[in-house]
């Protein structure tokens, strides 16, 4: 891959991790409970996005009205846990993964 491309693939990697953030943070709150930096670290560990701790915290609080997660207090920071609304959402966007798919894979169609 040239650098043009490598660069175009990044920014599109980065547009489709933004656009998604609040599934994807659903997504991995579905495996396991963490922490607002443990889904920073996660998502440029995996994406190499590094989104901005305001960014994060945006989208977790705003789930959190929603009643999709619950943040607790501890020792090391808030940690978050998936709701019962919050499983059934991740679990709806999931069953959408082909409609979804289809849906980008028509953007390449002339």
């Amino acid at each position: 891959m040239n650098d043009l491309e490598q660069e175009f693939f990044d920014e599109m990697q980065r547009r489709i991790v933004k656009n998604f953030l609040d599934m994807l943070i659903l997504r991995r709150l579905s495996e396991r409970s963490m922490t607002g930096y443990g889904i920073i670290a996660f998502l440029n560990n995996k994406f190499h996005t590094l989104m901005s701790s305001g960014t994060i915290y945006n989208y977790l609080y705003l789930l959190e009205r929603k009643g999709w997660i619950k943040g607790e207090s501890t020792k090391r920071g808030t940690v978050y846990t998936l709701t019962k609304q919050g499983k059934e959402n991740i679990r709806t966007f999931l069953n959408s993964k082909s409609k979804i798919l289809g849906l980008v894979l028509n953007l390449f169609d002339n």
